[in-house]
């Protein structure tokens, strides 16, 4: 069957989606511009020029995920909400009393048709 896991409760002041959208775009930029430095230089072996292309694909396309995701999230009526996927399992903060069941599963439904990660790896937590 499916695992839902219980929400964890944290309290937070109303920045706190801001700050970490903001700290998340700055951690892709740096990790996005040392690949490039990777691609620029004259000593990088072709491997590592296919690896920094990679690492920036891979970021782009979580961070487009990502996005999506929160976008389906706030249209089931969250007033705000934060995605981090990782490699294996994905994060998801939303601003919330608390979840219904339905709530919880609406929004597994939802990370689920966006990525690959298995249920018991979604972590789900509310933010008053």
């Amino acid at each position: 069957g499916e695992v839902i896991q219980p929400s964890a409760k944290v309290e937070a002041d109303e920045d706190y989606f801001a700050t970490a959208k903001k700290n998340r775009q700055k951690a892709l930029d740096e990790a996005q511009e040392m690949a490039e430095e990777t691609l620029k230089s004259a000593n990088a072996s072709d491997t590592e020029r296919e690896n920094a292309l990679k690492s920036i694909n891979v970021m782009a396309s979580r961070i487009e995920k990502a996005n999506n995701i929160e976008t389906l999230i706030n249209a089931k009526g969250f007033e705000k909400s934060l995605v981090i996927i990782g490699e294996s399992d994905v994060s998801v903060v939303v601003k919330s009393e608390g979840l219904t069941t339905t709530q919880t599963l609406q929004i597994q439904d939802i990370v689920t048709s966006y990525t690959e990660i298995a249920l018991s790896n979604i972590k789900i937590v509310t933010i008053k």
